[in-house]
């Protein structure tokens, strides 16, 4: 089933990615510092009206949800981007990692411990590049091609 990206049924398409799977549990296994806070921001033609936010909450290879946060949540580590870059990153076509790097994601908490969890934060993301996503920018292309 496609899952509109951002909102509950793609976080719950998510969750349902993460919480078995046994190569995220080995990544994630010394992960003892807090659940991640992700946002998406708006970029032109994304479709977005504003941020939208979602928690991922892992604690030592246990994913133990996946939910949408408020704007003003904390968390000790949060990745904040505009939707082109998360795109390329949930589409496999730019690493998380390389994308915090070069501050196209603005990375909140311990650099180095992002780093020791290299293998974590990938499976992260090509996990969520393997939920059927219908995207705004996409969706809004096919209806004005539709319409045109």
């Amino acid at each position: 089933m496609t899952a509109s990206f951002p909102g509950p049924d793609w976080t719950d398409a998510l969750w349902t990615q993460l919480r078995d799977d046994e190569e995220l549990r080995r990544a994630a296994a010394t992960w003892v510092t807090g659940p991640l806070l992700w946002t998406i921001t708006p970029s032109e033609g994304s479709g977005l009206d504003a941020p939208w936010s979602m928690l991922v909450d892992v604690h030592e290879g246990t994913v133990r949800g996946v939910s949408e946060a408020d704007a003003g949540t904390l968390a000790p580590y949060a990745l904040t981007g505009s939707y082109a870059t998360w795109k390329q990153v949930l589409q496999g076509e730019r690493s998380l990692y390389d994308a915090v790097l070069a501050s196209a994601l603005a990375f909140r908490g311990d650099l180095p411990e992002i780093a020791r969890h290299e293998r974590m934060f990938a499976r992260l993301a090509g996990l969520a590049g393997t939920v059927d996503t219908a995207w705004p920018d996409e969706v809004a292309a096919e209806a004005a091609a539709s319409q045109g």
